[in-house]
C-alpha cells in the first residue's frame, strides 16, 4: 500500500482592507504644513524680513558718508559741510522707514484686518522685525573699524566714518507708520469681513433628517389613531351595527302597549 501525500491547496486569503483612518494609507491633506490660521502671519513676518533687508541694502547705497582727509602731520580733519552730513545716514533712515512702515501696515490690515485687536500687535511686530532687519543689513555693509583705518591711513588719503544709525529712535518709525493704515482702514473703509472675496464657505455639520422625521411620525400615531376613532364614531362602527339589527327586528315582531 503507496502513500501518496498530497499537498493541500493553499487558498489566498484576501486581504483585510485598511482603516481609512491609517496614518500610513491616509494622510488629511488639510493638515499639512502650518494651520490655516497661521499662514498669513507666517506670510507676514517673511515679507517684513525680506522688506528690510532689501531697504537696508538700498539705505547703505545712498548715503553719501563725509570723510576725513590726512595731512602732512598725520592728522585728520573734515569741512564743514561733512560735519553737517553726519546725521545723513539718520534721515534716509528715517525715509525708508516711513515708506516700509506704510507697506507693512497695508499688508498687515489686508491679510489680518479680521482679527481685530490682533492686528495691531502683528504690525507693530512686523514692523520692528523690519526696521531691525533693514538695520543690521545696512551696518554690515559697512564701512565699520573708523579708528583701525585712519591709523593706517596715509597722508592725503580720505577716510569715511563709520557707517551707522546714530539715533536708534529713528527706530520708532517703522511702527508708527505702520500703524497708519490700519488705523485709517478701521476708522473709513471697509471691514475686511464685508470683502467678498475674503469669504469664505462655512462648513456646517450635517443635518440629521431621518431621526426628525421618526420623531415626527411618532407624533402623528396618535393623532392619526384619534381621527380613526372619531371616524367610527360618525359613520358608525360595522360590528355594532350588525349586532343591533337583530334587537332593532325583535323589537318590531313583538311590540309592548300598555
Amino acid at each position: 500500500m503507496s502513500l501518496h501525500s498530497e499537498s493541500s491547496p493553499q487558498t489566498a486569503q484576501p486581504l483585510a482592507p485598511a482603516s481609512p483612518t491609517s496614518p500610513s494609507v491616509f494622510v488629511d491633506p488639510g493638515r499639512r504644513g502650518l494651520p490655516e490660521h497661521l499662514r498669513p502671519v507666517a506670510l507676514l513676518l517673511s515679507v517684513s524680513v525680506l522688506l528690510g533687508g532689501v531697504l537696508g541694502v538700498l539705505w547703505n547705497l545712498v548715503v553719501d558718508l563725509p570723510t576725513y582727509v590726512i595731512d602732512a602731520n598725520s592728522g585728520a580733519s573734515t569741512t564743514e559741510r561733512g560735519l553737517t552730513e553726519f546725521f545723513g545716514s539718520d534721515a534716509w533712515y528715517v525715509l525708508f522707514a516711513a515708506v516700509g512702515g506704510l507697506v507693512i501696515g497695508v499688508l498687515t490690515w489686508w491679510w489680518t484686518g479680521r482679527r481685530g485687536w490682533l492686528c495691531v500687535l502683528l504690525a507693530l511686530g512686523a514692523a520692528l522685525l523690519a526696521g531691525l532687519m533693514c538695520w543690521g543689513a545696512g551696518l554690515a555693509l559697512g564701512p565699520h573699524d573708523f579708528d583701525q583705518r585712519i591709523a593706517q591711513a596715509r597722508p592725503g588719503d580720505r577716510v569715511e566714518i563709520d557707517f551707522a544709525l546714530r539715533s536708534w529712535t529713528a527706530l520708532l518709525v517703522w511702527p508708527m507708520m505702520a500703524m497708519v493704515p490700519i488705523l485709517v482702514g478701521s476708522s473709513f473703509g471697509s471691514e475686511p469681513e464685508a470683502r467678498g472675496w475674503r469669504r469664505r464657505p462655512v462648513r456646517t455639520a450635517p443635518v440629521l433628517v431621518a431621526p426628525a422625521v421618526a420623531s415626527a411620525q411618532a407624533l402623528d400615531e396618535p393623532d392619526q389613531h384619534r381621527g380613526e376613532h372619531q371616524r367610527r364614531d360618525q359613520v358608525g362602527d360595522p360590528d355594532r351595527l350588525q349586532a343591533e339589527k337583530p334587537n332593532a327586528q325583535s323589537d318590531q315582531d313583538h311590540p309592548t302597549g300598555h
